[in-house]
């Protein structure tokens, strides 16, 4: 009975000794278990709001496009219903001559150009740079605005693609070059159910880059 006593008090001894350890490793355990815990909350959170920080400023600056060029559309419309335009291929399909007063109509559209473009503002400053009235018929530029030599101001192959893709509906043609980017925006001419011409303007890059940082 002694020896079995014996036996079992350095057992006792030792799971004393060892008791100290163990809670203190468990203890690390838990404390780390928790850290990790944490941190993969705050991480998830932190990502979470990043993430709905950023669809909320993508789609803040969509807005602003989007009604950026919904305006730009809507001063299309209006210069192409000018009516400057009917009066023009009225007389062409008369049989007027240039000598015989078409100068006069074509001058009376490079005025309605002149004026729109420059009278189209935002925030005081020009919506457009520069812009055209492609006649389709003739292909040469009727009138132009601040544009000089139309294939340096867009190139042969944006030009084909807005003629190809001529419609009512207002279309929009980004061209990069390496002295940056420029957007131009077009409509077709409507006279007597066909298309006649085609309005290309540039719009202000650096005008819709200044209301896009605004967001920010």
């Amino acid at each position: 009975m002694k020896r079995a006593n014996l036996s079992y008090m350095p057992t006792t001894r030792l799971l004393g000794a060892r008791l100290p350890i163990v809670i203190v490793f468990s203890a690390l355990i838990i404390t780390t278990g928790y850290l990790i815990l944490k941190l993969y909350t705050t991480t998830t959170l932190l990502v979470e709001t990043t993430r709905s920080s950023f669809v909320q400023d993508i789609e803040s600056k969509g807005e602003i496009l989007d009604e950026f060029l919904s305006q730009r559309f809507n001063d299309l419309d209006s210069l192409a219903n000018s009516s400057v335009f009917p009066s023009y291929y009225h007389s062409v399909s008369l049989g007027m001559s240039k000598e015989y007063g078409l100068f006069a109509l074509i001058s009376q559209i490079q005025q309605e150009l002149d004026q729109r473009i420059e009278s189209q503002r935002d925030s005081g400053k020009p919506v457009f740079l520069s812009g055209v009235y492609y006649e389709l018929e003739t292909s040469e530029a009727l009138a132009n605005s601040n544009v000089g030599n139309l294939r340096e101001w867009i190139s042969p192959e944006s030009l084909d693609e807005l003629i190809s893709r001529k419609s009512d509906n207002p279309k929009i043609k980004t061209e990069c070059r390496k002295s940056g980017c420029r957007i131009f925006v077009s409509k077709a001419v409507i006279y007597d159910n066909l298309e006649r011409g085609l309005i290309i303007l540039e719009l202000s890059t650096e005008l819709l880059s200044e209301k896009v940082r605004h967001t920010d």
